[in-house]
């Protein structure tokens, strides 16, 4: 059940096709608009049109920038939040609540939590009680095809993207893991294999569940952290409750707490980062080692924007907030 989140970078008259990034402004001759596809790593709102009783749609989720639950998995702002404010564009509204009053000429959010790469029917032939959106990567990109003469009516196209990462079982190789580790196997499920033994069904894939991909980059984070990060908890959750990460009750849920310091975890809520990981993540990719072509090549403005975010906490106190969106 794998899911992936993607960015589409679009700056007119070119159509960017990209894994995982942005667009650009005419004020800094970068891109103008911004399309994103994924799951909770990337939805600004869309699952909270048909789950309106989510956890994600009470406080504490949204605390820390927001001051209110927006539909973020977090508790702020994420990756395509800084890159749009970095832009000069609007955060990026999410396509299930409509496009507003500024429209999607600059960006459409199609990521919804729980998305699935495969289609729901791959999960229906095995047998399978679906019990997650139907709003497959699938489509999300038809949705975004739909859209798309709207747009724009070039046929080039561009691409932006994540350089090579090197598969973690291959080994670091010469250059390490510091830019990067690929967990993926292929044939992979999120759930463990034993789930669906559980259910009857015979297991010819592999064991690499997601579950020990996450094993495995826990192992090798502690490797990758520098001192001066910021993160004195990167494997506890900042909300939620119980279990060896405090992740056991959920975030929202009954007997659940709070840290008092988002800032200081990765963790969010066992699933998701927090606004200050998210950050740390935009600032890599604003900075352009970790994109091809490098983004502050793209956008020569936004390399000073991308070393302010180390010190920019967005942390106020907050007494009161607003409703949920």
């Amino acid at each position: 059940m794998a899911s992936s989140t993607y960015y589409l970078l679009l700056p007119l008259p070119h159509l960017l096709a990209l894994l995982f990034l942005l667009y650009a402004n005419p004020a800094v001759g970068c891109f103008n608009s911004i399309f994103s596809f994924g799951d909770s790593l990337a939805d600004t709102g869309n699952f909270l049109t048909f789950a309106k009783d989510s956890n994600i749609g009470r406080l504490p989720y949204g605390e820390t920038y927001f001051h209110r639950p927006t539909g973020r998995f977090s508790d702020g702002r994420i990756v395509i939040d800084f890159i749009a404010q970095r832009l000069g564009l609007p955060l990026v509204p999410p396509y299930l609540v409509g496009p507003g009053g500024q429209g999607f000429r600059q960006g459409a959010n199609f990521a919804v939590g729980g998305a699935t790469a495969l289609p729901n029917d791959f999960f229906k032939a095995k047998g399978l009680n679906i019990t997650w959106t139907q709003y497959s990567l699938g489509i999300q990109i038809e949705q975004f095809k739909n859209l798309l003469p709207s747009l724009c009516s070039s046929d080039s196209a561009q691409a932006i993207g994540v350089p090579f990462v090197p598969p973690y079982l291959a080994g670091p190789g010469d250059h390490g893991f510091r830019r990067g580790a690929n967990f993926a196997v292929g044939g992979a499920t999120a759930l463990e294999n034993d789930f669906f033994r559980s259910k009857g069904l015979n297991v010819n894939w592999t064991e690499y569940s997601l579950g020990t991909q996450i094993e495995w980059f826990k192992q090798l984070l502690p490797s990758l952290c520098s001192s001066d990060s910021g993160f004195e908890k990167p494997f506890d959750a900042c909300c939620g409750g119980g279990g060896p990460s405090g992740c056991s009750i959920p975030c929202g849920d009954p007997g659940f707490t709070v840290c008092s310091d988002p800032s200081k975890y990765v963790s969010w809520d066992g699933l998701h980062l927090t606004e200050a990981a998210y950050r740390a993540i935009a600032r890599g990719l604003l900075k352009g080692s970790y994109t091809t072509p490098s983004m502050n090549r793209a956008c020569p403005h936004i390399e000073q924007y991308a070393a302010n975010l180390r010190n920019d906490s967005s942390r106020t106190p907050v007494q009161t907030y607003s409703a949920v969106l």
